[in-house]
């Protein structure tokens, strides 16, 4: 990806249903992190249509999307389109727990219990 163009980056805006359906976004070393109003929303198979996609899922109330090694070029022209700042990770962490399902819930308070501290 040498040159992130601005149509695509409009068009996943719109695939993910606008500004006003975000509500944080981060990455990791591959992927752009998406916690959002309505997780139903976004056009997954459009969304992987698009070129610098190489996937697209949903995981423990995040949308996240696969972008590969230039991930972080792409998130900063991401949120500079959204006119946002980066997210503190706790409030990441509370979008995340509103948009999981029940058996995921679970999942992550057995884990936070396994990793208090003795």
């Amino acid at each position: 990806m040498a040159h992130i163009r601005s149509k695509e980056l409009d068009k996943l805006l719109a695939l993910l249903g606008g500004t006003d359906n975000i509500t944080s976004v981060s990455h990791c070393i591959s992927r752009l992190r998406l916690v959002l109003q309505k997780l139903e929303q976004p056009d997954i198979k459009q969304i992987e249509k698009l070129p610098s996609v190489k996937g697209c899922f949903h995981h423990q109330g995040q949308l996240q999307v696969i972008i590969g090694p230039n991930v972080d070029r792409f998130y900063d022209a991401f949120t500079k389109i959204l006119g946002i700042s980066e997210t503190p990770k706790q409030e990441i962490k509370q979008g995340n727990c509103k948009n999981m399902r029940t058996a995921e819930q679970a999942h992550s308070h057995f884990l936070q219990f396994l990793t208090w501290p003795k």
